[in-house]
């Protein structure tokens, strides 16, 4: 847990920075809500004002893609579906959305047919 002041980081689980991506994510969505509604109130503003509002909204999708994979991971591994783990962590130790998009893809397939389509289960 790291504090500063009356902020509190990593307050749920200190080992497993994986199960805060969803609260982070809605950290950085909130804030670029709150600086579109800002500059919304403002006379005029110049095109790189919108910039940390991209980079806020970016940022919350790439956590957000990265909470539901982890999230599919852990339903994999409840049903026993091999996961590649070398793809699954360096996809995201990265920041690159079309690839976190694709592994979810992939991830939210794969769940779903285990889920709903179980092998054996005919």
């Amino acid at each position: 847990m790291f504090m500063y002041g009356n902020i509190v980081l990593n307050f749920r689980d200190m080992n497993i920075a994986e199960t805060e991506f969803s609260v982070y994510a809605n950290s950085y969505y909130k804030a670029a809500k709150k600086l579109v509604g800002f500059l919304n109130d403002q006379f005029g503003y110049s095109d790189t004002d919108a910039c940390p509002i991209f980079y806020l909204y970016r940022h919350a999708v790439e956590l957000y893609l990265k909470h539901i994979c982890f999230f599919c991971k852990k339903i994999a591994q409840l049903k026993l579906v091999k996961i590649d783990e070398d793809h699954f962590r360096k996809t995201c130790n990265n920041h690159q959305l079309e690839n976190l998009y694709s592994l979810m893809k992939d991830l939210v397939t794969n769940v779903k047919r285990q889920l709903f389509f179980p092998v054996g289960d005919n």
